[in-house]
């Protein structure tokens, strides 16, 4: 398989990922199998939880920088991306623990959380790095080496010697553009919850 091929493959799979995600959150508002009975519980820790990924999700893209031209040929590494190679998906996983809590599906858990982190790791991580490092080439590979991908660290990491985009923030206006997804399917979640319950 050449490259082209691979990258049109990989292309189209990345822009195919809102397909994986309702495949694995749509379920919840059909299984009604040992929800658990407690609203007071599910609605505070669920809330809590997409309000999280939500905030989190917002404050990783304002990090990514404004597309001037130098930051297209720097790694857009500050903020978050300093902790955790991917808060993005991170959020997204705590987003999906909040889903199952105000589903009351508590048992789903695990199965929500592999879909998820299957669909970033096998997915989504194996297209971006590629194209990173296609990008960025050692200097990625640095950043790769220094912050984990999953797993945040207390303490940023130095990243001594590397050079990296300005700290410039993208405007919130633009952050609020393109997370409108982000926000379009946290509503549709907790609608979508909300009615389970009342059906």
């Amino acid at each position: 398989m050449t490259r082209t091929t691979t990258h049109k493959i990989g292309g189209f799979i990345f822009r195919a990922r809102p397909l994986c995600y309702l495949l694995i959150y749509a379920p919840m508002f059909f299984i009604s199998w040992r929800e658990t009975e407690n609203p007071l519980l599910t609605w505070t820790l669920g809330l809590a939880l997409l309000l999280i990924a939500g905030g989190l999700r917002f404050y990783s893209v304002s990090y990514l920088g404004e597309k001037k031209e130098k930051s297209r040929r720097l790694l857009s590494i500050n903020g978050p991306y300093r902790h955790v190679r991917n808060p993005l998906y991170v959020a997204n996983l705590i987003g999906g623990i909040g889903a199952c809590v105000v589903f009351k599906l508590f048992w789903y858990l695990p199965i929500c959380l592999l879909g998820v982190f299957l669909v970033h790791q096998l997915i989504l991580v194996w297209y971006e790095e590629k194209r990173m490092v296609e990008k960025f080439g050692d200097a990625f590979n640095t950043y790769k080496a220094s912050v984990s991908r999953w797993w945040p660290s207390l303490k940023p990491a130095p990243l001594t010697g590397l050079e990296i985009a300005p700290k410039s923030r993208t405007p919130w206006g633009k952050v609020w553009r393109g997370e409108l997804g982000t926000v379009v399917g946290l509503a549709i979640i907790i609608t979508l919850a909300w009615l389970k319950g009342q059906i």
